[in-house]
């Protein structure tokens, strides 16, 4: 349960997000790629970037690679969110705490800030 939930919201997030990381791969790589000192950026702004992609590429443009990268994202995603939230149940135990007690406010900051580090750290590992 926990590992598709958490592989689908990746994988959902990386979608909703692709138009703005294919803008700024494109910033990015224009600017690399160009040798002239004088040379136009690949657009002026975001908006003018965008109408150029909609324009030489079409509006699913956006979306180029973004099958691969939720390839990627999905276990990525899925194993973080496991690991979290797993961890973060074994915290409050070993704090002392039932599962569904209200736990101090103080220990839950500290208690999801290792939950964070253990899954970060377990799911680029992997």
């Amino acid at each position: 349960g926990m590992l598709i939930s958490g592989g689908v919201a990746g994988c959902v997030a990386k979608t909703v997000t692709a138009p703005l990381s294919r803008l700024t791969i494109l910033f990015q790589v224009h600017s690399m790629v160009t040798t002239k000192p004088h040379a136009p950026q690949y657009a002026d702004s975001m908006i003018g970037a965008f109408r150029k992609v909609v324009g030489k590429e079409g509006f699913l443009a956006f979306w180029k690679g973004n099958g691969t990268s939720v390839v990627h994202r999905f276990p990525y995603s899925a194993i973080n969110f496991t690991i979290f939230e797993s961890s973060k149940l074994f915290l409050i135990s070993l704090f002392g705490y039932k599962k569904l007690e209200v736990v101090a406010s103080d220990k839950m900051g500290l208690i999801r800030f290792i939950s964070g580090a253990i899954a970060g750290g377990t799911a680029t590992a992997t």
